[in-house]
């Protein structure tokens, strides 16, 4: 882990969750860090706590959806910094919406942010480490990369896509000693779902949405599990993490048994809406 002392960490979403505990990661691993996040209060926060441990951080309000704002933040960072060694594309938002409820401005929000968000650094940041030849991407996922919940459609579609541009660029880039690994957490206790939209039509779906959240506080892994997964997966040069636990398991069942899953899910949304 001595690796990363000095070497420039860029990470969105870092205001919170995952993000913020990478970032505290890292720090104590000696990097400089680039925090990036939209909510600038929270960075603000985040930045302080860490400089007064006296880590080097720099800190840029991002709305990661915005292409130009991404243009710029790798613009500003590979001028003061002169090079990124690990970029980590964290910043996402949750929803949990039947497909039949989605609104197309709520798709492409969540395309916008889950997705392209991630293209975007990929996009900004992956020439400069092509140049020098050296450099590791790390790309958040979801369990729902790997296998949907119902009510989750828009967040999975963005989530798998993220697992396959994660698995098409590792193989691209490998001749030119760049890293890609994607990181897909199951049920973790981060803010995500404090901003997210929670509809539904039917009102016993409706009624179950928020409890979600308390769902996920009580049960939900500490966000430092999921980021402790990241600098090991840089150095190990890992393509696919999953955890916690739980997301192996799911994801055996997922592969191993498709028809129960399936049944599974199916049975679990009907019984949530009270179908018959």
């Amino acid at each position: 882990m001595n690796r990363f002392r000095d070497q420039v960490v860029v990470i969105t979403g870092a205001g919170s969750g995952i993000g913020r505990a990478a970032a505290e990661i890292f720090a104590g691993l000696g990097a400089k860090l680039c925090l990036a996040d939209i909510v600038a209060e929270r960075l603000e926060a985040a930045g302080g706590a860490l400089r007064e441990q006296g880590a080097k951080v720099s800190l840029h309000t991002v709305d990661v959806a915005d292409e130009a704002q991404m243009r710029a933040l790798a613009a500003e960072v590979l001028d003061t910094q002169g090079a990124v060694d690990v970029l980590v594309n964290n910043a996402g938002i949750g929803i949990g919406c039947e497909i039949r409820d989605m609104r197309l401005e709520d798709w492409r929000r969540i395309v916008d942010v889950n997705y392209w968000g991630t293209v975007y650094g990929i996009h900004y940041f992956l020439p400069a480490m092509l140049e020098r030849g050296r450099g590791h991407i790390v790309n958040v996922a979801s369990a729902n990369g790997l296998f949907a919940f119902p009510a989750e459609g828009a967040y999975a579609s963005a989530k798998f896509a993220v697992v396959g541009l994660s698995e098409s660029l590792r193989a691209e880039v490998r001749h030119a000693g760049i890293g890609v690994s994607v990181i897909c957490p199951g049920l973790t206790r981060t803010g995500i779902l404090e901003d997210a939209l929670l509809r539904s039509s039917n009102p016993n779906l409706a009624a179950f949405l928020p409890e979600t959240r308390k769902i996920i506080a009580r049960r939900g892994c500490d966000p430092k599990v999921v980021a402790r997964a990241i600098p090991r997966a840089v150095v190990r040069n890992r393509a696919l993490v999953k955890v916690p636990f739980h997301v192996v398991v799911l994801d055996w069942i997922h592969r191993r048994f498709p028809g129960l899953y399936r049944w599974a899910a199916a049975r679990a949304i009907e019984r949530l809406r009270g179908d018959r």
